[in-house]
């Protein structure tokens, strides 16, 4: 399985001065024949949206490799931003005393389960 997902930094702070400009620019992007183009050709993402039209060619090896595996039901999304605040700093702390051979495997994931159950109180 092959872990995907959609790019997570095309966003507009609440606290810009230039709300209405975001969100104009973003709707450009998906909806006018230069943007739609760019997502595709230049930037080689697989679109998210079902107004872009592409041919597989068009997104390179790596795109369309993903895409040959999603068709086949072969991918599995980030599910990391979904985690409770924390949670990934401690986990990450744990990989590295396992990486730096500190505890074993098992260790590591008693640790992450404590992480969890430490977040859950």
């Amino acid at each position: 399985r092959l872990l995907v997902g959609v790019p997570g930094y095309w966003v507009i702070t609440n606290t810009s001065d230039n709300i209405d400009e975001g969100k104009a620019f973003l709707n450009w992007m998906v909806s006018s024949e230069f943007g739609k183009n760019h997502i595709v050709k230049e930037f080689k993402f697989i679109p998210a949206f079902t107004n872009i039209t592409f041919e597989a060619e068009d997104l390179g090896d790596i795109a369309s490799g993903i895409l040959e595996f999603t068709k086949d039901n072969k991918t599995l999304g980030w599910y990391r931003t979904r985690l409770p605040s924390g949670y990934e700093s401690d986990v990450a702390a744990s990989i590295q005393k396992y990486l730096a051979k500190q505890i074993n495997r098992e260790q590591m994931l008693e640790e992450f389960d404590t992480h969890m159950a430490n977040l859950n109180k």
